[in-house]
């Protein structure tokens, strides 16, 4: 059974504010996929054509950006697996 609060012991609104901060999720920037010639785009394991491939993702699906580097995306796929999409296929949203 729920306990009681007496009215002594509610909580004054100003100490039920909470600061936005608190609040809001942090914002991760997304990777959406944009089209290509194959309809889908390779996920490598490391910046750059010639590491495998590691995964296969499609035009407009999302992703959260974990890195960056110049030509490449590093994204979080499904399950938590990561790898490396490039930016010619890609765009970033904040």
């Amino acid at each position: 059974m729920p306990e009681e609060v007496s009215p002594t012991e509610q909580v004054s609104p100003e100490e039920e504010e909470v600061s936005e901060e608190e609040t809001l999720p942090e914002k991760v920037p997304q990777i959406s996929i944009g089209e290509t010639e194959t309809g889908w785009l390779r996920v490598r394991e490391k910046p750059g054509t010639v590491y495998p491939e590691i995964a296969k993702v499609y035009p407009t699906e999302s992703y959260p950006l974990l890195e960056e580097t110049p030509g490449w995306y590093k994204i979080e796929l499904d399950g938590g697996r990561e790898g490396w999409v490039s930016a010619k296929y890609a765009s970033k949203s904040e």
